[in-house]
């Protein structure tokens, strides 16, 4: 490593960039992320959560290079030799190529991170009267990983790339999808760095996990680092080669995975975050050019929180801003309350067409007064098909997967899952009674339609 730059990090210690790597981190696409905050409207609820995704994905970096190299040391030859590139300098590259896109990986993200991730959906695609499978896979489309893309392959960055020794199109293959490069055919190496950054296991999760903790203060989602990446290696099944863990590696595996089902019921889904991210949104949509971001790279980099917490100011202060109420509920607090809330146990036999309708009837009876907010999210991927979401465990008696071993994740398997609704002070008690009432007659029709 030529001249490397110390950064010193509260979560992993000093974290090292080279001279080619400190070039990237100086360029405007980068600066851009001490902009932008990792928890979104986290610091509303938890005053210590400002952390930002450029400390985070300098941590991501430093915690990829510390499993690829546990994999060199760990994997059975046969593995690596099956993975890894075949020269030394071929697997240098490799290496180098992990760290740019792990450096890189969050690039494009909006103000105040996931909070306003469908404003990347171009205006005239409206998301209004889509189906849930159509509008997923126009949000897929268009995130903070196609912006991501476009900003290495239109910005500076990509000739920093080749300075460094590296393909542009194999760090976005890595930091995002092939399907976002020019890589055409899939590539085991890159592959396998890709599952290294963004896997079940990955560094972009280890690294969120921990520093979101330290910065709210929150308990969950803590886990032994240490002791995952030490146990961390190559197993083979049914004919294939994954990441995977030794045995001794799957207690620290269990713990992580616990305590990012904890993190997203306690930290990620807390009511008063996602009131202010509401708000945030609704802001953002009357206060943007036809209500979306701009997708010109140019005009995309001049948006950051600063940018938009300046709007909101001014926007507090103006009765005829289009978004003035929005705007009171940071300058006040004068937020959404939560009024009714529903868990995973309590829609059993209520079919997902009946939770939509009883959402559309509370929408319209008080319209801009109410948030409506569904949430659901899996603390791990066991229950999916795709072999490569699963976790493998090397034991004496060949490869296991995680939940064959572990009851805890074997108990994880279903999503986490909310439904809340939130209203002005004004309509509380209005909303809360429409709420109970409309509910009571959902359970009715279910234990009627069960007999």
């Amino acid at each position: 490593m030529s001249n490397p730059l110390s950064v010193r990090d509260p979560i992993h210690g000093f974290v090292e960039l080279t001279t080619e790597e400190r070039q990237v981190v100086n360029s405007i696409a980068f600066q851009r992320l001490r902009d932008i905050r990792q928890l979104g409207m986290g610091h509303m609820v938890y005053p210590g959560a400002n952390h930002t995704r450029f400390e985070h994905c300098l941590g991501v970096l430093h915690v990829s290079s510390l499993m690829f190299d546990r994999l060199i040391s760990n994997a059975p030859q046969d593995c690596i030799d099956l993975l890894f590139p075949e020269t030394e300098e071929e697997r240098n590259k490799l290496r180098r190529t992990l760290r740019l896109a792990s450096l890189l990986h969050d690039l494009g993200h909006a103000p105040f991170s996931h909070s306003g991730e469908h404003l990347f959906v171009p205006h005239e695609k409206s998301l209004t009267d889509l189906n849930r499978a159509d509008r997923r896979k126009l949000l897929r489309k268009y995130n903070h990983e196609e912006m991501t893309s476009i900003l290495i392959h239109t910005s500076e960055i990509s000739d920093l790339i080749l300075a460094n020794h590296c393909d542009p199109e194999e760090v976005i293959y890595v930091a995002t999808s092939r399907e976002l490069s020019n890589i055409i055919e899939p590539r085991r190496d890159l592959d396998l760095a890709n599952s290294i950054l963004t896997g079940e296991l990955g560094s972009d999760r280890c690294d969120y996990l921990l520093r979101d903790s330290h910065h709210s203060g929150q308990p969950a989602g803590k886990f032994d680092l240490e002791r995952l990446i030490h146990q961390q290696t190559l197993v083979e099944r049914e004919g294939g080669v994954f990441l995977g863990l030794k045995f001794g590696g799957w207690i620290a595996a269990e713990q992580m995975i616990a305590n990012r089902y904890a993190a997203y019921a306690n930290l990620y889904f807390h009511k008063g975050k996602r009131a202010y991210e509401q708000h945030l949104v609704s802001f953002l949509e009357l206060s943007l050019p036809n209500g979306r971001l701009p997708r010109t790279p140019g005009d995309f980099l001049q948006w950051d929180d600063s940018r938009v917490l300046a709007s909101i100011r001014e926007a507090a202060n103006d009765t005829e801003h289009p978004g003035h109420r929005h705007a009171l509920a940071f300058s006040n607090r004068s937020h959404f309350r939560k009024v009714f809330q529903k868990v995973a146990s309590e829609r059993e036999h209520i079919p997902a067409e009946e939770i939509a309708n009883f959402v559309d009837d509370v929408r319209n009876s008080f319209g801009s007064s109410v948030f409506c907010d569904i949430l659901e999210h899996s603390a791990t991927k066991i229950n999916r098909p795709n072999l490569d979401d699963k976790i493998l465990v090397a034991t004496d008696s060949g490869a296991r997967y995680l939940d064959e071993l572990s009851e805890i994740v074997r108990g994880m398997g279903d999503s986490i899952w909310r439904l809340r609704v939130h209203a002005d002070a004004d309509e509380a008690k209005a909303v809360k009674q429409y709420c109970a009432q409309k509910w009571g007659d959902l359970g009715l029709k279910s234990k009627e339609g069960s007999k």
